[in-house]
């Protein structure tokens, strides 16, 4: 008969049922296989392995699940057992198994509504002059570019006398709280 190839397989009814017995009581995958002397990768490649169904893989996942759910079923009881004098362990129960009814405000989503659009309405009061709306209406509208071509730069010739004449009472102005005349006082 030939032998099979590769590392023989390390998992046996013994092994099996100490890390059940762990799980049971409350350990994780981790401190299981530390304890049992098997390296953590291990025990989940034999979960995986299991889960497709090859043996003895399958024997384990099923034991191993059903030592998980014992515990779950264990804590369960516990808070069963504390609902009675302590109404906190029956609150945080109904908190993890019901998290959509009972848990606090600040854990469940808050629903977002989109943001209003921002809008301004605007009227315009125009004398058409005898004109029809659409006559009004109808004038081109042109961009900014298209003004500065069109429009010309009025040319004008600055000269100092037609600017100012020296009569400084003409001009308006006052420094600081009296009005300026050009004579000093």
């Amino acid at each position: 008969m030939k032998r099979a190839r590769g590392r023989p397989i390390v998992l046996n009814p013994a092994l099996q049922r100490r890390i059940c017995a762990l799980l049971q009581k409350g350990s994780t995958f981790k401190s299981a296989a530390i304890l049992c002397g098997v390296g953590e990768r291990s025990v989940h490649e034999w979960m995986e392995r299991g889960q497709k169904g090859k043996e003895p893989f399958a024997s384990f996942f099923s034991a191993v699940t059903r030592a998980r759910e014992q515990h779950k079923a264990n804590l369960i009881a516990a808070v069963m057992k504390a609902v009675h004098t302590d109404a906190k362990c029956a609150q945080w129960l109904l908190e993890r198994q019901f998290p959509h009814e009972f848990a606090p405000y600040d854990r469940r989503p808050i629903p977002v509504e989109p943001p209003a659009e921002k809008k301004i309405n605007v009227a315009f009061v125009v004398d058409t002059k005898g004109k029809s709306l659409e006559e009004v209406a109808t004038f081109p509208v042109l961009t900014p570019e298209e003004v500065a071509q069109t429009a010309p730069e009025p040319q004008r010739e600055l000269t100092l006398g037609k600017l100012f004449d020296g009569n400084i009472s003409k001009l308006g102005r006052f420094v600081g709280d009296l009005p300026f005349d050009g004579n000093e006082t």
